[in-house]
């Protein structure tokens, strides 16, 4: 794999590291190399499409109580990875509690 991100795509990647498999469909496994897979937003070419943005919007995320349901069910998942468990890659399964702050929301001035 690292030859082939280097050739595409001119990254080097660590060839030591663990990989991340999605099972996206019956028979199509995807592996992705962990270190690429910090990006958090989408290409231009890909939100400029209609289609796509479409496509993706069931997964978005609109609640906080959401997010966190989809968090709890990920990692309760990863308790009972074979291949994390390998690695010795131990997850905490509740998140951790704090207090914080809520800000007040900021005032808009329109011009």
């Amino acid at each position: 794999m690292d030859e082939y991100f280097w050739k595409l795509y001119k990254i080097k990647l660590d060839p030591n590291q663990p990989l991340l498999f999605v099972n996206r469909n019956e028979g199509e496994k995807i592996y992705l190399p962990s270190q690429e897979c910090c990006n958090a937003s989408l290409p231009e070419n890909f939100t400029k499409n209609f289609s796509n943005m479409r496509a993706i919007q069931p997964f978005k995320i609109a609640d906080a109580n959401t997010r966190m349901n989809r968090i709890l069910a990920l990692l309760s998942k990863f308790q009972t990875n074979q291949t994390l468990n390998d690695w010795t890659v131990q997850i905490e399964p509740n998140p951790i509690d704090f207090e914080g702050l809520m800000m007040a929301k900021p005032e808009l001035i329109e011009k």
